[in-house]
């Protein structure tokens, strides 16, 4: 059996070095912006397999968002708005 490999999103600050962002059981999660509250948006896997818009918070919590299937976000405002394509 092939290992599996796990990508994982990233995070660097001063304050805290470097903060590694996984999905839940190690699956991916792919990064595309942050505010100034440290609030990143991307995409990761969810427990099916598809790819799914994700926020994950400076407290660690990585959470689906709540959208159509094929939202792609791509920035995220100082008020937490988020926006993207379908």
């Amino acid at each position: 059996m092939a290992a599996r490999t796990v990508v994982c999103g990233l995070v660097w600050s001063p304050e805290f070095g470097v903060i590694d962002i996984v999905g839940e059981e190690g699956r991916a999660f792919y990064p595309c912006a942050i505010n100034d509250s440290v609030l990143v948006i991307g995409e990761g896997d969810d427990s099916t397999g598809k790819r799914r818009a994700f926020s994950w918070t400076r407290e660690g919590r990585l959470k689906q968002l709540v959208n159509a299937d094929d939202f792609h976000p791509t920035d995220v405002d100082v008020h937490g708005t988020i926006i993207g394509n379908v």
